[in-house]
């Protein structure tokens, strides 16, 4: 890769030459630009006739593709053991989730409206709703098949996605609209995909503790639309963007760990990815992108 040569050219010690500690093994390096390389060293000692040491020799392998393939997989088995988990558990939570939501209603319409009964009524109410909300994204997770699938309006989604996200926005946050896209159509699954948006949106506001601007981008090429939401929260630490989209995987103490695992499978579904920046957005905190194709099977370049 031309940026690496110029970043060895005239230098003599470089720590990627192990010398005799190169055993093959890879090891990560961070570049100027803070991309991460994976580099496989094995070294040769080089020695004439008579036995005296002429020099040495170290052949660098770089296996970064190839790590990025194995965690790939990696994630998949991981997301294809959570579906056989969620497919096996979630019908089974839901029966008894519905009875005691059930029953927690007719309390609730019995109670006087300022009782402590109607009160405990209505925590059970939610608490059920609650879960229900997170069986359902391991069922969507398990099973993410059969889109419905239409043609959307691309500005008009990102719009009624986030009038509907406004209301549960805190007081001392805010949600802005930046989108330079003509009136242009995609096809998916609209439920599904106003899903994800709302839970990419739901993650930067619960990022900022102390409140801020949750600024959503919409922009479209020849490749299709994409969709970019920042946040004035800490940002993802590197060493953790690997591990934010996996499932149950969670920085914040009330979050569930589904919110992204849910994205990254809708996405994926429509043909499309999901992008966890490592380095801060211009407000300072985390940066997801989420690029969708004009047609779930439409070949991605």
């Amino acid at each position: 890769k031309r940026q690496g040569e110029e970043e060895l050219l005239g230098v003599e010690d470089w720590p990627g030459l192990a010398g005799p500690e190169a055993g093959g093994e890879p090891r990560e390096f961070v570049r100027a630009d803070g991309s991460r390389l994976h580099v496989a060293g094995r070294y040769a000692p080089i020695r004439l006739p008579d036995g005296r040491a002429l020099g040495s020799v170290e052949v660098l392998d770089d296996q970064t593709d190839l790590e990025a393939m194995r965690a790939h997989v990696h994630r998949m088995d991981k997301m294809a053991a959570l579906g056989t988990m969620a497919g096996g558990i979630a019908h089974e939570i839901r029966n008894p989730l519905n009875a005691a939501r059930g029953f927690a209603a007719l309390l609730l319409e019995r109670a006087a409206d300022e009782s402590l009964e109607a009160r405990w009524s209505r925590t059970i109410v939610a608490a059920v709703d609650e879960c229900n909300s997170i069986v359902s994204s391991m069922l969507t997770i398990a099973d993410p098949e059969g889109l419905a699938l239409e043609t959307i309006d691309a500005p008009g989604w990102v719009a009624e996605t986030l009038e509907l996200c406004r209301r549960d926005v805190p007081e001392d946050s805010s949600l802005e609209l930046d989108s330079d896209v003509e009136p242009c159509a995609f096809v998916g699954d609209r439920v599904q995909l106003r899903q994800a948006l709302r839970n990419l949106v739901a993650n930067a506001v619960g990022a900022q503790p102390a409140g801020g601007l949750v600024r959503v981008r919409l922009s479209s090429d020849d490749d299709g639309v994409h969709v970019r939401v920042t946040d004035a929260g800490p940002g993802i630490p590197a060493q953790l963007v690997e591990r934010v989209g996996d499932p149950f995987f969670t920085t914040r103490a009330e979050g569930t760990g589904l919110g992204l695992t849910l994205v990254h499978a809708i996405t994926r579904l429509h043909g499309g990815s999901l992008e966890i920046r490592p380095e801060p957005a211009p407000e300072g905190g985390a940066d997801i992108r989420i690029h969708l194709p004009y047609s779930p099977s439409q070949p991605q370049r």
